[in-house]
């Protein structure tokens, strides 16, 4: 059985990407610690995650300071980030012999959470910007050595991915959204806005607060 390596944020799109690999592959997760504020709570998500559908979790961390990627203001990855976090991936998977790279990203979502225009959104999360990485990653290894980067999602709305999700089963419950490190998500940020909406749009509650409520109450 192959092998495929998943950056996982804990979050909703690249747990549906485990869950769709998981029958087929030996699942490997890979979650990067670059400074964002919500590192802690989203690398707790992504041990659960992996210890629920039974994948061998590794961790980055970039630290910070004058070495490390500080978060500008505007909560935006720092330039360099996503090329950082690729180089990264694609060592360990290289070197542990791995046959795929796995990125939950989506171009349309990026737009979504960000509320802008086609277009508009991340530079580093964009079809072009990430295509012509992928490129660049295949073009650095060594002649008759495969190693292919997939972006199952890149094109696909978040509604779609969540459907998706709901039938496979993916654990809903276990993602965490949210860009703050709060001990229950915030509800204001850019991150657990376009969660609710899309749960909204999907029909059904938010299986991590419902899970969450009680203890709540």
């Amino acid at each position: 059985m192959d092998t495929a390596l998943i950056l996982a944020t804990g979050g909703l799109n690249s747990t549906v990407a485990i869950s769709r690999l998981v029958t087929d592959f030996r699942v490997h997760v890979l979650h990067v610690d670059h400074g964002q504020p919500a590192a802690a709570k989203q690398r707790d998500a992504v041990r659960r995650i992996a210890d629920a559908l039974a994948c061998e979790m590794h961790t980055i961390d970039f630290g910070l300071g004058e070495s490390g990627f500080d978060v500008p203001e505007d909560g935006r990855r720092a330039p360099g980030t996503m090329l950082a976090i690729l180089s990264h991936a694609q060592h360990l998977a290289f070197k542990q012999n791995f046959s795929q790279i796995v990125l939950g990203t989506s171009q349309l979502c990026n737009e979504e959470d960000l509320e802008v225009e086609h277009g508009g959104g991340d530079a580093d999360m964009k079809h072009v910007f990430l295509h012509a990485a992928t490129i660049a990653m295949e073009l650095n290894l060594p002649s008759k050595r495969m190693l292919e980067v997939e972006l199952p999602f890149i094109d696909v709305n978040r509604l779609d991915i969540l459907r998706l999700g709901q039938r496979i089963g993916t654990p809903f419950h276990l993602t965490w959204s949210c860009d703050e490190p709060t001990a229950e998500p915030c509800g204001e940020c850019r991150g657990c806005r376009s969660r609710a909406r899309a749960f909204e749009q999907l029909g059904m509650p938010d299986p991590l607060l419902a899970t969450a409520s009680p203890a709540a109450s």
